[in-house]
């Protein structure tokens, strides 16, 4: 099976990003209506400015969205406002907005 680290975001090959991706394994949430609904994913990589995440199941989120990022070392989370920019089945690219 390929990794998912080296499969290309449809809109572009892996050169076209501007950070590169260190490989993780973390817990994580899409919140979505101001936290009132939550899916819990897993985060595989991350960058400064996005990550790739796989969904417990295959889902389509919405293009904008919330996400939270537990780190299980220190106990403390990170929220990002995320944009969608590419899905191929449970796996799921997400750009960091500023």
């Amino acid at each position: 099976m390929e990794d998912p680290i080296d499969i290309p975001a449809p809109d572009g090959p892996l050169a076209a990003r501007d950070q590169a991706r260190r490989r993780t394994l973390k817990s994580g949430r899409i919140e979505l209506k101001n936290q009132a609904s939550t899916i819990d994913v897993t985060i595989r990589d991350m960058s400064l400015t996005g990550t790739l995440r796989l969904l417990r199941d295959i889902w389509t989120p919405p293009e904008f969205f919330g996400l939270l990022v537990l780190n299980p070392n220190n106990g403390e989370s990170q929220r990002h406002s995320c944009r969608k920019v590419w899905q191929k089945g449970a796996m799921v690219g997400v750009r960091f907005l500023v």
